[in-house]
C-alpha cells in the first residue's frame, strides 16, 4: 500500500510540474514579450526620466502598434516623427542634441524648430504621424499607425524632454 501511495504522489507531482511549465516559454521562463516584435507589428515602449525605450527598434512596413507605458512619476508623451535619414550612432546624435537646441539631425532642422520660450519643438513643423498624448505616471496609452519603410524618431516633446535626450530612433523595413 505504501508503494502505491508513493507512486501516486509522484504522478500527481509530475502533473503539477507539467502544468506549471505549460505557462512558460521554451526556455522555462515566463514569456513577457509574447506577441511583440517585427512580425507582430506591436512595439512596447517604456517612457521615463528622459528615456524612450522601445522593446524592439525595427518593424516591418504596415500597421505598427506602439503600446506606451509611462513608468515615471511625471507626465510624458510619445510622438512618431518621420526622418529623411538619420545617423547610425545614437550616441553622437544625443551629444549633438545637447549642443544644438534646434535638434539632433541636420536633415530635419528646418522643420524641427526649437522654441526656447516653451523649451520644446514646434509641433506644427514636426510632421508627426501620430502620438500617444500626455500620459500620467504609471499609466499606458496606445497608437496604431500604418508606417511605410523609413526611419523615425519616437520622442517626448514636453518642455525640455526632447532636449534632455528623450527620444529613440526606430526603423521600418519592407
Amino acid at each position: 500500500m505504501g508503494l502505491k501511495t508513493s507512486r501516486s504522489m509522484q504522478v500527481v507531482g509530475f502533473v503539477i510540474l507539467m502544468a506549471a511549465l505549460a505557462g512558460c516559454g521554451a526556455g522555462g521562463a515566463p514569456t513577457s514579450k509574447q506577441g511583440t516584435g517585427p512580425q507582430s507589428g506591436v512595439v512596447k515602449v517604456d517612457v521615463h526620466a528622459f528615456e524612450v525605450e522601445p522593446d524592439i527598434t525595427t518593424a516591418h512596413a504596415g500597421p505598427v502598434t506602439f503600446h506606451v507605458t509611462n513608468t515615471d512619476v511625471q507626465k510624458h508623451e510619445m510622438l512618431v516623427v518621420p526622418l529623411p535619414d538619420a545617423p547610425a550612432d545614437k550616441g553622437n546624435v544625443k551629444a549633438a542634441a545637447h549642443a544644438a537646441p534646434a535638434g539632433p539631425l541636420e536633415e530635419v532642422m528646418s522643420r524641427m524648430v526649437y522654441d526656447p520660450a516653451v523649451l520644446r519643438l514646434n509641433e506644427d513643423h514636426l510632421g508627426s504621424l501620430g502620438e500617444v498624448a500626455e500620459i500620467e505616471g504609471g499609466t499606458s496609452g496606445e497608437v496604431t499607425l500604418d508606417l511605410p519603410a523609413g526611419t523615425y524618431l519616437l520622442l517626448c516633446n514636453l518642455p525640455n524632454h526632447f532636449q534632455s535626450g528623450m527620444w529613440a530612433k526606430f526603423t521600418v523595413t519592407r
